[in-house]
């Protein structure tokens, strides 16, 4: 379980310095659907804006077509700058929902997605679930994959650990090219020192593997 302590006055502080931009606000509130429900009917002048915004969800695994600042106005009939202030106090109610002692941000399910590229395709998308996850530069050996790849032995490239609400999607990236951190490391020298340019790519690209 995760839990934000910010201070009140750090967030107070947040309010008064950040800027945040209405499209932005949206595609975050959009991760955390049911946060924000806890929100809704409570007699605040955005519920209108929060059913809005919650009919619209992430497909399983997947992505969507965020509806924008002014699809929302008409919807609600709100003029541009009501409708930005409900969707920053939206946005902090649900930021000092996570500051609460007894509210934490509990993550009920783990979805693993793995893209595979091999030598035969592009790649392909599968989903799983393992018991140990793989970290970046050890391998894997999938023998079921290798008639549409071409292969089955594989490298783990990259994984990102994605949450959104009460789930965390795991995506990790495999690859039938080797991995190769020596490259890794000169890219992130030459990137830390300035030097990083299309030249200096051509050693390896951003996972690491010859080119």
């Amino acid at each position: 379980m995760l839990r934000f302590q910010p201070q009140n006055q750090t967030l107070f502080k947040m309010k008064e310095e950040i800027k945040l931009r209405a499209n932005e606000i949206i595609a975050a509130l959009l991760t955390m659907p049911k946060l924000m429900g806890q929100l809704y009917g409570k007699g605040k002048k955005y519920d209108d804006l929060i059913r809005e915004i919650l009919k619209c969800n992430y497909p399983d695994g997947g992505s969507l077509k965020l509806p924008s600042s002014k699809e929302l106005q008409q919807r609600t009939k709100l003029s541009p700058a009501t409708c930005k202030a409900y969707l920053e106090q939206i946005y902090y109610g649900i930021l000092e929902q996570l500051t609460q002692e007894e509210i934490r941000w509990e993550i009920k399910n783990i979805k693993c997605e793995f893209w595979v590229k091999g030598y035969a395709t592009t790649g392909q998308l599968f989903f799983m679930n393992l018991p140990v996850l793989p970290r970046i530069g050890e391998s894997m050996q999938i023998g079921f994959l290798r008639p549409i790849l071409g292969t089955e032995f594989f490298t783990v490239h990259e994984v990102r650990h994605v949450l959104r609400d009460d789930e965390q999607f795991i995506e990790v990236e495999l690859s039938s090219k080797d991995f190769n951190l020596f490259t890794r490391l000169l890219d992130d020298k030459s990137k830390f020192e300035g030097t990083y340019d299309w030249i200096t790519q051509r050693r390896g690209d951003s996972t690491g593997t010859y080119l």
